[in-house]
């Protein structure tokens, strides 16, 4: 029985079946084999110790190469975001004490033009040339413990070099609940949507894949209805996960793709709130059945729950139940109080965060940060995160409760609400909004529309118009204001 990754990628090692499809290329299972285990004897040939290796190549069948040849070789993966500014990867290079850089002929000048601290080594897995580069008196001293095999960042920030350390343990544990709960085969077609250096799309696309021994499909189009379902057809995907940034872009047209998604089984969504209007619009929506909500956090590798909207879509919006060997509870800030944080509990639990003494686990439990509820029938409630909790005169204000309101009003396209200091209440809520067309609505009307929902200390003391909101790599929105 397969225990790590290195296990699942060498048994499928003789398969003559596509691993990886991106575009008009492919590579099967025992292809993929071959090559990784190559770059993996040479990346053995350099490094002769345990070594932090970072990736940096978009999402490709090279990309997975790279990953399986660090997995063979015994080392740690460190994905960098491809389209990060190369400011980011000197930081997240230095702060992780990376002793070689994989990259391809579509990154390897980008990573080659950065200034880095200490000596490491570039590997072009496209041509197998190999670059020292950095400087020579400065030596890095990898510190992770012997188990971790992925450190992923979190929030799609690079900037920011926090790294959760992720073992195989943990990524195999979620992957097979994720399979298990979502009744997958070996038979899938994945599409892969999300950026492979995120955790969902580290777990639920390549690591789900290669255990599976199923098809990932890279997905290489603009993010329009028309091409997406077009590639489902192309293709005939089973499966895939996306933001619900990208589900609202689908959604948008509100036409029926019903016959170009006839393969397509599941789709999940998750990766921020929704508002009730697109819920609606869901719920109406002829592929509403495939859709399951998900929920999950980096630390918890990621995958947490699912709420299947074919038997359960009057939940919403819950993120479901969670899944099979997952615990979650509730820490509740006051016993009165409906609300407290979500604690997770499970072998899917991180190992730890890299370099750092903060360690958000209690016997076992994760502190997610994350602010909710959970019903008499076990379904979690995301309601918002603590550290954005506003205290307006000793009264709490979740501002992801007063950006849904905004979002409902039908001039308004997003909205970002945070806390501003104030002598006379403590703290005061303030929002951003950014409209669909410019001057639609006034700030008195937008202010009247949120007292018909809201108490009249959660309404915000001012509302600042914005054409846009600044987003994370992953679609999330950047909360510092």
């Amino acid at each position: 029985m397969p225990k790590t990754i290195k296990d699942y990628i060498r048994l499928n090692s003789t398969i003559e079946k596509d691993a990886v499809v991106e575009g008009e290329n492919s590579i099967t299972y025992s292809g993929l084999y071959k090559r990784a285990n190559i770059i993996a004897e040479k990346i053995k040939s350099i490094q002769s110790n345990r070594c932090h290796i970072a990736i940096v190549i978009p999402n490709s069948i090279d990309y997975v190469v790279a990953f399986s040849a660090v997995v063979l070789s015994d080392n740690v993966v460190v994905p960098i975001y491809a389209k990060s500014s190369i400011h980011e990867v000197e930081k997240v290079v230095d702060y992780c004490d990376i002793g070689m850089i994989i990259a391809a002929d579509q990154t390897i000048d980008f990573v080659l033009s950065g200034k880095y601290r200490h000596r490491i080594t570039v590997l072009n897995i496209s041509k197998m040339e190999s670059f020292e580069i950095g400087d020579k008196r400065r030596k890095f001293a990898p510190t992770s413990p012997e188990n971790v095999r992925v450190m992923l960042g979190t929030s799609g920030s690079v900037d920011f070099p926090k790294r959760v350390m992720l073992s195989d343990e943990n990524l195999i544990a979620n992957s097979k609940d994720i399979i298990r709960s979502l009744n997958y085969t070996e038979n899938e077609r994945i599409l892969a949507v999300l950026p492979f250096p995120f955790a969902a799309g580290n777990t639920s696309q390549i690591v789900v894949s290669l255990m599976l021994g199923s098809s990932l499909y890279i997905y290489t189009d603009s993010l329009y209805p028309d091409f997406f379902f077009n590639a489902v057809e192309k293709y005939g995907i089973t499966s895939t996960t996306i933001v619900s940034s990208v589900m609202n872009i689908l959604l948008e047209e509100g036409r029926d793709y019903s016959a170009q998604a006839k393969t397509l089984n599941v789709i999940c969504f998750g990766g921020g709130r929704t508002d009730d209007r697109t819920f609606d619009r869901l719920k109406k929506n002829p592929l509403c059945d495939k859709f399951v909500h998900i929920y999950g956090q980096t630390e918890a590798s990621p995958r947490i729950s699912h709420l299947f909207l074919k038997t359960e879509k009057d939940k919403l919006p819950s993120v479901g139940k969670p899944l099979e060997n997952v615990s979650v509870r509730l820490r509740k800030m006051n016993l009165k109080e409906q609300y407290g944080e979500i604690q997770v509990k499970g072998k899917n639990v991180m190992v730890g965060y890299y370099k750092s003494d903060s360690f958000p686990v209690s016997e076992g439990w994760l502190s997610t940060g994350d602010l909710g509820y959970i019903d008499e029938e076990g379904y979690i409630y995301i309601t918002g995160r603590i550290k954005n909790l506003i205290i307006f005169a000793g009264m709490n204000i979740f501002p992801e409760e007063v950006e849904v309101v905004l979002k409902q009003n039908p001039h308004v396209k997003e909205a970002l609400v945070y806390a501003e200091r104030s002598l006379a209440y403590g703290e005061i809520p303030i929002a951003r909004v950014a409209l669909k067309d410019k001057g639609s609505v006034s700030e008195a009307e937008l202010k009247e529309f949120c007292k018909k929902y809201i108490s009249y200390y959660k309404v915000p003391f001012r509302i600042e118009f914005v054409e846009k909101l600044d987003r994370t790599h992953n679609g999330k929105i950047i909360r510092k204001v």
